[in-house]
C-alpha cells in the first residue's frame, strides 16, 4: 500500500509542477495588461491557484500522515480539518468572485468554516500538551491513535465537529444554489465543474471529521487511504478540464510554431468587432476558418471559443448572429426584397424551411409576425442568449463600438 500511496505523491507533485508551469505563463500575461479588467482576471487566477494549491497541501498532508505513525511532531495532529477548512474557504471565495451574492452569506460560512476547525485544533492540541505533562511521553500505539483521522473527543469536541460537518454540506448547497445566479455559459460551466470537484472535498471532510465512526479501526486507515487517492487522481484529472474556460487559452500561430497565451476575451472582441464592421456571416460560405484566417488563430481554438462563449457550435451560433441581424434591420432590411426567398437567402441561409423552423422554435411565431414587432422579439431573444448583447450591427452604433475597441 505504501508503494501506491508514493507513487501517488509523485504523481500530485507532477501535476501541480504543470499546473504552476502554466499559471506562470498567465501570471506573466495578465501582469502586462493594464486595465481595470486584468484586476478582476487577476483576483480570480490568485484564487482559483490557492484553491488547487491547498487541495494537493491537503492531500499530501493526508497521504503522509497515514502512513507516518512515528512521527514526533505533535504539533500536525488534527491539522488535516484546519487544511481543508483552508480549501472550502477558498473555493467559496472562488464561487464570490464569479456571482454577484451577498458578501455576508459567504463570510459566515467562511467564519464557520475556518474558525471552528482551528477551535478544535486548538483543544486537540491542548488535551496533547496535558497528557505529556502527566504521563511525560506517548508510546507508539498511542502515537498511531493520535497520527490517524482526526476522532471526537468529549462532547464539546462532537458537537465542534458534527457543526463542521453540517457546515462542509451547507456550502456545497450555497454553491449549488449560486449556479442559478450566473447567465454566463463560459463561467456557468466552470464552476460546475467546481462544483463536482466539491463533492471530492466533501468526501475528504466527512472522512476527517467522521471516519473513525464510521468505518472499522483495523481497516479503516486502508479504505481512507484509498479514498484520498482516487479523490487525488479525480481533482487532478478534472481540475482543467475544459481549460479555455478558466480565462485563458493556448494557439499557435500558423508562421511560427510557438505555443502562446491570450485572454479569450481578447479574441472574443475580435470577433465581434469582425462580425459588427463586416457582417461576414451573412455569406452562405462563411465558416471558422475565415475567422481563423483574420485572426490568426487555428481554428480548432475559434470553435471552442464559440463554444465557450456562446454554449452552441459554429453552425447555431451563426444562425442567432443572421436572426438578431433581421430583427436590428427590422423592416428597413425586408423592404429590399419582394419575395422572402431573397431575404432569406441574402441573410445566408441556405434552406427557407430550417429558417422558418428555427424562428417558430425560438419565437414560436412566423416569419412575418418576427417582423410586426421587430424590437419586441429582439429583447426576448438577447434575454434567451445573453452572449448576443455583445454584437450591435446598427452602422453608428459599430463605429463607436470600433473606436472602444482601438482605444483599448
Amino acid at each position: 500500500m505504501e508503494n501506491i500511496i508514493y507513487i501517488t505523491i509523485g504523481f500530485i507533485l507532477y501535476a501541480l509542477f504543470q499546473y504552476y508551469r502554466r499559471g506562470a505563463q498567465r501570471y506573466i500575461y495578465l501582469k502586462k495588461i493594464n486595465s481595470f479588467r486584468s484586476g478582476v482576471l487577476m483576483a480570480q487566477f490568485m484564487t482559483f491557484y490557492g484553491f488547487l494549491s491547498l487541495f494537493g497541501l491537503l492531500t499530501l498532508f493526508l497521504l503522509i500522515r497515514s502512513i507516518d505513525y512515528q512521527t514526533k511532531f505533535l504539533f500536525v495532529v488534527g491539522l488535516g480539518l484546519v487544511l481543508n477548512g483552508l480549501v472550502t474557504a477558498s473555493r467559496l471565495q472562488l464561487f464570490k468572485q464569479f456571482v454577484h451574492v451577498e458578501k455576508t452569506y459567504v463570510y459566515a460560512f467562511q467564519g464557520v468554516i475556518l474558525g471552528l476547525p482551528l477551535v478544535y485544533y486548538t483543544m486537540f492540541q491542548l488535551s496533547i500538551a496535558e497528557f505529556l505533562s502527566e504521563f511525560g511521553s506517548l508510546d507508539e500505539n498511542d502515537r498511531k491513535f493520535l497520527s490517524s483521522i482526526s476522532f471526537p473527543k468529549g462532547i464539546i469536541s462532537t458537537v465542534l465537529l458534527s457543526v463542521i460537518f453540517y457546515a462542509e454540506g451547507g456550502v456545497l448547497i450555497f454553491q449549488h444554489w449560486m449556479l442559478g445566479q450566473i447567465r454566463s455559459f463560459k463561467d456557468l460551466s466552470f464552476l460546475k465543474n467546481v462544483q463536482h470537484i466539491s463533492y471530492v472535498c466533501f468526501i475528504n471532510a466527512m472522512f476527517l471529521v467522521f471516519g473513525p465512526l464510521l468505518i472499522d479501526a483495523e481497516n479503516g486507515i486502508h479504505f481512507f487511504q484509498w479514498a484520498v487517492i482516487l479523490n487525488a487522481i479525480y481533482f487532478f484529472t478534472t481540475i482543467f478540464k475544459n481549460e479555455e474556460f478558466i480565462q485563458f487559452m493556448n494557439y499557435k500561430k500558423p508562421q511560427r510554431k510557438k505555443v502562446k497565451v491570450i485572454l479569450c476575451q481578447d479574441v472574443w472582441f475580435s470577433i465581434c468587432a469582425m462580425m459588427n464592421k463586416n457582417h461576414p456571416f451573412l455569406k452562405s460560405s462563411f465558416n471558422e476558418s475565415d475567422i481563423g484566417e483574420a485572426l490568426n488563430i487555428e481554428d480548432e481554438n475559434v470553435l471552442k471559443l464559440i463554444k465557450m462563449q456562446s454554449g452552441m457550435n459554429f453552425n447555431a451560433f451563426l444562425f442567432k448572429l443572421r436572426i438578431l441581424y433581421l430583427l436590428q434591420k427590422g423592416s428597413s432590411l425586408s423592404s429590399q426584397y419582394e419575395h422572402k426567398e431573397e431575404l432569406i437567402k441574402a441573410l445566408g441561409f441556405s434552406s427557407v424551411f430550417d429558417f422558418q423552423k428555427e424562428i417558430l422554435v425560438i419565437f414560436g411565431v412566423s416569419y412575418k409576425a418576427l417582423l410586426y414587432e421587430p424590437k419586441k422579439f429582439k429583447k426576448h431573444f438577447i434575454k434567451m442568449y445573453p452572449w448576443l448583447s455583445d454584437f450591435n450591427f446598427q452602422v453608428a452604433a459599430t463605429k463607436k463600438s470600433s473606436e472602444k475597441l482601438t482605444a483599448k
